[in-house]
């Protein structure tokens, strides 16, 4: 089970991510505008389910607040590194994540795993890495590249505070703090750019009812990603996770070449190439992961 819902909010989050992608371009948004929708959203969903289900707070639901306050943090970089490069080469670098949660599992919660999953590990991450490569077999190097890292560290230690978190709480209880947590986090954000955030409310009305419904995904993502984390180790949740990647590649691959106005990556020959061998790569590393 813990399988098919990592599966199932990897497949989620990659169409979010070229649904980000389209409108950050198009509509040349700034990243405080889609990380404050986000944020509002879950906590009107937060506040709901809250008010619902009439949970009461704990010291550890505290710490899940703390962590959620942390998402937008992540949230900004990665709409930052998305506005600069290609999203089919930014997403790649989550993969740090996964490999960070392997190290910190293995040394906080005691998740040691098989030498083949290991191997698998690393399979993938070269998969992914290759990916990155552009057309001259090039990396360039830029600023996206640190934003990533940073979003990458940040969530390694979130999914392993939440695995720590969600041997004694309830799922659904850790998504709605989580949830208000995040909104908490982007406050200072939204005081520091009001003017950015109010202009695009008055004068962005279409775009923003695509972030509206794109987040409303990325937020389901979220929860159905916590299940998993609560069935299953979270090294190897948050490695299948990165199956994302994939699924990403595979949907700009398919949208550049029938419909290039919506999103254009490059596709030379020796491109198509590597991603094909980094495709390989990550199945297998898949395949011996599980």
């Amino acid at each position: 089970m813990w399988i098919a819902l990592s599966l199932l909010a990897a497949l989620i989050w990659s169409c979010v991510n070229v649904v980000d992608k389209h409108v950050i371009s198009k509509y040349n948004l700034k990243p405080i505008v889609f990380v404050t929708v986000l944020s509002s959203l879950g906590l009107v969903v937060g506040l709901t389910l809250l008010v619902v289900l009439k949970i009461q707070l704990s010291p550890l639901l505290i710490v899940g607040l703390a962590v959620g306050a942390t998402y937008p943090i992540v949230n900004l970089l990665y709409f930052k590194a998305i506005k600069i490069e290609e999203v089919s080469r930014v997403i790649p670098w989550f993969a740090f994540s996964p490999l960070l949660v392997v190290v910190g599992a293995g040394l906080f919660l005691n998740e040691i795993l098989f030498l083949r999953q290991y191997i698998g590990i690393g399979i993938l991450l070269s998969g992914l890495f290759l990916i990155t490569i552009k057309r001259g077999f090039t990396i360039r190097f830029g600023q996206w590249m640190t934003f990533m890292f940073l979003a990458s560290l940040l969530t390694a230690v979130q999914l392993i505070i939440e695995k720590y978190l969600l041997t004694d709480v309830n799922p659904l209880h850790l998504f709605i703090f989580i949830e208000i947590g995040a909104f908490l986090g982007v406050i200072p954000f939204l005081i520091v750019n009001w003017e950015t955030v109010k202009a695009a409310i008055i004068n962005q009305t279409k775009s923003l009812k695509i972030i509206l419904i794109n987040e409303t995904a990325n937020i389901s993502a979220t929860f159905i990603m916590l299940m998993a984390i609560s069935i299953g180790f979270v090294s190897l949740v948050s490695v299948m996770g990165s199956m994302q990647f994939l699924f990403l590649l595979l949907l700009t691959i398919l949208i550049s070449l029938l419909y290039p106005k919506i999103l254009k990556e490059e596709l030379a020959g020796s491109i198509i190439g590597l991603k094909v061998i980094a495709m390989i790569l990550i199945i297998f590393g898949i395949y011996l992961i599980t």
